[in-house]
């Protein structure tokens, strides 16, 4: 018989590029944010994303800021690429997306995956 209530499994959370470039633009604690909106959780990077931040940092401070941010997350490998390798990391890790792209929040819920979106600056929102 165990004491006490269960201990909280964080939720998952993958992050696309926008997500982790955000605080930067808007000026924002990401690690705040994500806990007052989802309380115990776990940020995932995948390896795709880290790319991308790289190529951009070369020109964009939020991205290099992005991308020594994105060093402190787990990193994943995935096959697919673009939008479908979100999808993949998401279903694989049993995980949510945070992103605030149009077009990938729909094709995944399509896909049946959960977003979380920035909204008024820095408030998460789960859809």
């Amino acid at each position: 018989m165990v004491d006490g209530p269960a201990p909280m499994v964080p939720i998952r959370v993958i992050v696309d590029t926008n997500g982790l470039m955000a605080p930067f633009q808007l000026r924002f604690n990401l690690d705040e944010a994500l806990r007052d909106a989802l309380g115990r959780y776990e940020l995932i990077v995948p390896r795709r994303v880290l790319l991308e931040l790289r190529s951009l940092a070369r020109t964009d401070v939020a991205a290099k800021g992005a991308l020594a941010l994105a060093q402190r997350y787990r990193v994943i490998e995935v096959d697919a690429k673009g939008d479908d390798a979100l999808v993949q990391a998401a279903q694989l890790e049993r995980a949510i997306v945070l992103t605030n792209d149009r077009l990938l929040r729909s094709v995944l819920r399509r896909a049946g995956v959960g977003v979380i979106t920035l909204r008024k600056g820095h408030i998460l929102v789960r859809e």
